[in-house]
């Protein structure tokens, strides 16, 4: 952990706790979860992060974002559902159908 807030330039020191997940298997890459002090910490560390991908191996392959809560993905399974219900009728031929995951609405055409 110390090496890669090195690369991306941040104080380690803003880790709160860290754990592995998932079980060991072999040759599986496990995912780290990190929790830092402050969501300012973590926004900031999200958008560093994205300059990893620029750097060489093993940096290159290493993947840092926000974690969700299953009832968050849920909904939004929930309303990418609705969406594609949405673009199949035929009074909805033509229109924009989109959906706003922060304010969980669906619109048509903007509105």
């Amino acid at each position: 952990l110390e090496e890669i807030f090195g690369e991306i330039e941040k104080n380690p020191a803003v880790i709160v706790s860290s754990r592995r997940l998932g079980a060991v298997a072999n040759g599986r890459k496990r995912p780290l979860l990190v929790e830092v002090a402050t969501a300012l910490e973590r926004t900031a560390i999200i958008e560093k992060a994205k300059n990893l991908k620029n750097k060489e191996e093993p940096f290159k392959s290493i993947y840092i974002k926000k974690d969700t809560h299953p009832a968050i993905w849920k909904e939004h399974g929930r309303l990418h559902t609705k969406v594609e219900e949405e673009r199949k009728k035929p009074e909805n031929v033509g229109a924009i159908i989109t959906y706003d995951y922060k304010e969980r609405v669906i619109t048509r055409n903007g509105v």
